[in-house]
């Protein structure tokens, strides 16, 4: 398997399960993820922090999982990378409106060219139903203020048709 080849780990966490994704969702994705569809309890976490790449055929096959899985039970999505709000933004049926915990947000600064990712959390950063004011983000690497790579009302406009 390459480093980019898609895996799926379960862990329980009290009575919700963590369904904790990593690699690339695309064409080869389908034959790994249909199998937790039926496996999981039903309360479920998906983390989406370790997704490294998504495709159009990942895309297809991530929507046809989340509706087998979100039947008769409560999913929620958490630790989700830039790419993935992307796509959320982009495609309803990628994550059916379903509530979003924590999203990674990138930013760059333009003083020493260093980017990096910050967690933000539903509840403390953002809300559904609102664009939120991006919060300022010192540089981990010069202390100097780093920018969000997008705009606020592109990066948060999933949180409108939550």
């Amino acid at each position: 398997m390459g480093k980019n080849a898609f895996k799926v780990q379960m862990a329980a966490e009290g009575e919700w399960q963590r369904l904790a994704f990593s690699g690339a969702i695309n064409e080869d994705a389908k034959g790994t993820l249909m199998p937790f569809a039926d496996s999981t309890g039903t309360k479920v976490i998906l983390d989406l922090r370790d997704v490294t790449l998504i495709n159009s055929c990942g895309i297809r096959d991530w929507s046809i999982f989340l509706r087998a899985l979100k039947m008769n039970r409560e999913v929620v999505f958490d630790r989700c990378p830039d790419e993935i709000v992307r796509t959320m933004n982009m495609v309803t049926n990628f994550y059916y409106r379903l509530p979003v915990k924590s999203v990674y947000r990138a930013y760059g600064c333009e003083n020493c060219g260093h980017e990096q990712a910050e967690l933000l959390k539903e509840g403390a950063d953002y809300a559904a139903g609102a664009i939120p004011s991006g919060k300022p983000v010192k540089c981990a690497s010069c202390g100097e203020m780093a920018e969000a790579f997008e705009p606020d009302d592109e990066f948060f406009q999933f949180l409108l048709s939550a």
